[in-house]
């Protein structure tokens, strides 16, 4: 493993300084990316049974024994859409809805990855890439407005800057060892996560936290952690692949600026998640792949926990279900089940073509639409394409594309005084690649 660093120093620093630099904002499964480098995008996730490069270490390390050494290097350009809604006329004093979209709609997200065969046949690789994360950028403080237009504090047009929103990128180094025995390839190895998170505009629920002094505008806090993801491939046929992964929880370190907001005193570990899948060549130029992904956001209390009923909303609420507490409020998520669909045209030995389809279930439930605002991740549909072209031998450069189509989360009654909230997210990625062979 030293000497696999010491070669790909340059390499991981380069792409390590760019990852700590860039946001992955855009919500797409939960906080999860759709796929990692330009052929998975191009294949809407697809790729637990088909590596095609040295980034599948994201997705299954099993797949780094079934790719040609050498390293892929990409950088995603990302354009999420998104907004929220309260709708409070007739509550009180309010006489308008309280309304707005997120400002910062441009990220860009590099990834890498890197492969080397051993002398005894086995793989030696690492994967740089960024897990996923959150953004929002509300120029109105959505929650202290509405309450403050149904009480009457607030009339009239108020836009501020930067009022209410979150800031939130996972950052992973997946190393991993892997090899093949007869039909079968067998990869595994350590997750090592950086992960970064900021929030502001969340004074209004000062009351409802054990710490209110940590629950908002606390600045950017980083935080590491780790665990392990394990893949197979099996080639049931020449022309049919099985593939399975999984990945353990990241068990994070404690927040200590956010420990008022995050449940157990600042607990915010990633989910488990577990990916099946196959890849099925329908002639010799054309591949299906189909992946099944379940991810268990509720195992999570910060992400799990429900969100505040009615009474507890005005004040009636323990201790251990305070933000912050054991049993604390959390953004109501569920499990989420994805699935991904994608077909690979090989029409030339130079050119590739890519298509993919991909639907997730709402991992929020209805009842916590009013809590998930600054965390507005609704998109269901997205549909992707994309292209590879090798220029010469082992020398190639890819494109992917991504478009969300654009959806919403409605509650008709929420714990705010029965205001209907309304959540929308939609947008677009393009990745571009570039793969060397050696």
């Amino acid at each position: 493993m030293l000497s696999l660093l010491r070669a790909v120093r340059p390499r991981l620093s380069a792409g390590l300084c760019a990852l700590l630099l860039s946001p992955a904002a855009f919500a797409i499964n939960g906080y999860f990316l759709l796929g990692y480098g330009a052929k998975q995008l191009g294949m809407a996730g697809a790729g637990v049974a088909l590596p095609q490069d040295r980034v599948v270490g994201a997705l299954n390390p099993a797949g780094m024994a079934l790719v040609a050494p050498g390293f892929d290097i990409g950088i995603g350009v990302m354009h999420p859409i998104r907004g929220a809604e309260i709708d409070c006329r007739g509550i009180g004093a309010c006489d308008r809805e309280v309304a707005e979209s997120s400002r910062r709609e441009i990220f860009a997200v590099p990834t890498m990855g890197y492969t080397r065969r051993l002398a005894s046949g086995a793989t030696l690789g690492v994967t740089l890439y960024a897990n996923g994360g959150l953004n929002s950028t509300y120029d109105r403080a959505l929650y202290d407005e509405s309450i403050g237009r149904i009480t009457g504090a607030v009339r009239g047009s108020t836009v501020q800057v930067d009022k209410l929103g979150v800031d939130f990128g996972q950052f992973v180094m997946a190393p991993s060892l892997s090899n093949t025995f007869g039909p079968v390839a067998l990869g595994i190895g350590p997750l090592i996560q950086l992960q970064r998170f900021k929030a502001y505009g969340f004074g209004s629920f000062a009351g409802l936290s054990n710490a209110p002094d940590s629950l908002s505008d606390r600045g950017s806090e980083y935080l590491f952690g780790g665990g392990v993801r394990a893949g197979a491939i099996w080639t049931v046929l020449p022309t049919l692949r099985l593939g399975v992964s999984g990945s353990s929880p990241i068990y994070m370190e404690k927040s200590v600026k956010y420990n008022g907001l995050f449940a157990e005193d600042g607990g915010f570990d990633v989910p488990a998640h577990f990916t099946v899948g196959l890849a099925l060549r329908l002639v010799p130029s054309l591949t299906l792949a189909f992946d099944y992904q379940k991810i268990f956001f509720a195992d999570v209390g910060a992400l799990g926990n429900p969100a505040p009923t009615a009474a507890e909303f005005l004040g009636n609420i323990s201790k251990e279900r305070r933000f912050g507490g054991s049993k604390g409020i959390g953004f109501g998520w569920r499990n989420q089940d994805v699935y991904r669909v994608g077909l690979l045209w090989q029409q030339s030995p130079r050119l590739q073509w890519r298509v993919g389809y991909s639907q997730n279930i709402n991992q929020i439930t209805t009842d916590a639409v009013l809590f998930n605002i600054p965390t507005p991740s609704v998109m269901a549909q997205k549909v992707t394409g994309g292209v590879t072209y090798e220029w010469t031998t082992g020398r190639a450069f890819s494109l992917g594309f991504m478009h969300g189509f654009a959806n919403e989360l409605r509650t008709t009654r929420s714990v705010l005084f029965g205001a209907p909230v309304k959540l929308e997210a939609g947008g677009e990625i393009v990745e571009l690649s570039y793969h060397h062979d050696f």
